[in-house]
């Protein structure tokens, strides 16, 4: 048993992922805002799950605080 009064089993932990399955993504710090023209900031990285899901990357405008969600391209 766990000292800490816990099961010592840890359900919120990373999922166990093979490294050859992880490639990195491209996705720019900021974007241009279409509709007010101010800077959008990248907020995260929303990865594939499974084959034949979009790789989202979501950012934030600093000036009218609209949200995007753009689809990375798949560079396959």
């Amino acid at each position: 048993m766990d000292p800490s009064g816990g099961t010592g089993h840890d359900s919120h932990g990373a999922p166990n992922v093979a490294l050859d399955m992880v490639r990195p993504v491209e996705a720019p710090e900021t974007i241009t805002c279409v509709d007010c023209g101010g800077r959008c900031h990248l907020l995260q990285v929303i990865d594939a799950e499974n084959p034949g899901d979009e790789t989202i990357a979501v950012y934030r405008c600093e000036d009218c605080l609209d949200r995007w969600d753009l689809v990375v391209p798949d560079d396959d």
